[in-house]
């Protein structure tokens, strides 16, 4: 929650949280950067002080304490070429992206938050564990965390990682089969990695095909996208005419479904 002074919104500040929830400001940090084991009670107390100020990290704070800077600098011969202005435009782009993403709450695998699979939000609810891993499953259209009460914020984000990765390969037996009979290839192995820059890789060679962890979040249409795409590079390894003329045939509605993906994902920055 932003707070109000006269007619001004402020945003709240890490002070603040450390106020509202009467702990220090260096207890709030831990909590936040999740580096540091809290107790559960303290941790529970930053939590809803963070969701009721609606906090967000200042990076700029940040870059200071870690004297680390995400300031860039361009430098190009002259703003007359149409080339660099275009450059110019897509780096301004990227950096507006990066902007929204550093304004969005910092997901804390709390009860309340919504954790999307498949393409639907579900309400977490964190149900305490007195001993064992913590883990998270799909019930009766809620996603449960299962944690023990020392778990900090990495553990629980692990915890749906985990649940992620289960319900991806479940989803690749199922839809896999039909994807492999359309294109006519099969994949000799499936694996399953978290990935910054692709949805899918396929190795030619030996025709072992990794995935997005996050394809899980996603509709499920993207997933046979994806497949039917690294499947199709097991006939044709780049990009080219023939790869596209490939992927019309197995998949007609391939274009959209892309677009539809890469819009989900920009979303999520």
């Amino acid at each position: 929650m932003t707070m109000i002074q006269g007619e001004e919104r402020m945003k709240a500040t890490i002070v603040d949280v450390a106020k509202e929830s009467g702990v220090s400001v260096a207890t709030v940090s831990r909590v936040v950067n999740g580096n540091y084991p809290v107790r559960e009670k303290t941790r529970f107390k930053v939590e809803n002080a963070i969701k009721k100020l609606e906090y967000v990290p200042n990076l700029q704070a940040r870059e200071l304490n870690t004297q680390r800077s995400s300031s860039i600098g361009v430098v190009v011969p002259s703003f007359d070429n149409l080339f660099f202005a275009e450059v110019l435009d897509g780096i301004e782009e990227r950096l507006r992206l990066l902007a929204v993403r550093a304004e969005k709450p910092v997901p804390l695998y709390v009860d309340g938050e919504r954790i999307r699979l498949w393409g639907t939000e579900y309400p977490l609810v964190c149900v305490p564990l007195t001993r064992g891993k913590s883990y998270a499953e799909y019930a009766n259209g809620t996603i449960v965390l299962h944690a023990v009460q020392t778990a900090d914020v990495n553990v629980r984000r692990a915890a749906i990682e985990a649940l992620y990765r289960v319900e991806l390969a479940a989803a690749i037996e199922r839809e896999a089969p039909a994807c492999e009979t359309v294109v006519g290839k099969h994949a000799a192995r499936w694996r399953i990695r978290a990935m910054k820059t692709r949805w899918g890789s396929c190795n030619v060679r030996t025709a072992a095909i990794t995935l997005n962890l996050q394809l899980a979040q996603y509709d499920v249409r993207a997933l046979c996208y994806v497949i039917t795409h690294e499947l199709t590079h097991l006939w044709v390894r780049g990009h080219d005419a023939r790869f596209y003329a490939r992927m019309d045939g197995y998949f007609p509605d391939w274009k959209n479904v892309r677009r539809e993906l890469n819009s989900w994902a920009r979303a999520d920055l």
